[in-house]
C-alpha cells in the first residue's frame, strides 16, 4: 500500500482562522469577570468578619477597604457584577 503523505497541521484552528468577534470577546470577559467576582466577595466577608472580631482589627481592615486599592476593588466588583448579570441575560436570550 502506498504511504499517504501527511500535512502539518495544527491540531485545532486558532487565531490563524478564527476572527475576532463580538460573542467570543463577551464570553471571555464573562468568564475573566465571574472569577474575580470572588476578590470583591472575598473583601466583603473580610470586612464583616474583621467587624465582629475587635475594633482594631475592624480599624485596619476597614482602612484597607477604603484606600485606593479596597476602592478599585469595591469598583470592579460592582462592574463585573453588573456585566455577568447583563450577559446571563444576553445568554437567555440567545437560547430562546
Amino acid at each position: 500500500m502506498a504511504e499517504a503523505k501527511r500535512v502539518e497541521r495544527p491540531l485545532s484552528p486558532h487565531l490563524q482562522i478564527y476572527r475576532w468577534q463580538i460573542p467570543m470577546l463577551t464570553s471571555i470577559l464573562t468568564r475573566i469577570t465571574g472569577h474575580a467576582l470572588y476578590a470583591g466577595f472575598f473583601l466583603a466577608v473580610w470586612w464583616l468578619l474583621a467587624a465582629a472580631t475587635s475594633e482594631e482589627y475592624f480599624n485596619f481592615v476597614n482602612w484597607l477597604a477604603t484606600s485606593w486599592i479596597g476602592i478599585l476593588i469595591w469598583v470592579g466588583s460592582a462592574w463585573a457584577m453588573w456585566f455577568h448579570y447583563l450577559t446571563g441575560l444576553r445568554h437567555l436570550y440567545y437560547d430562546a
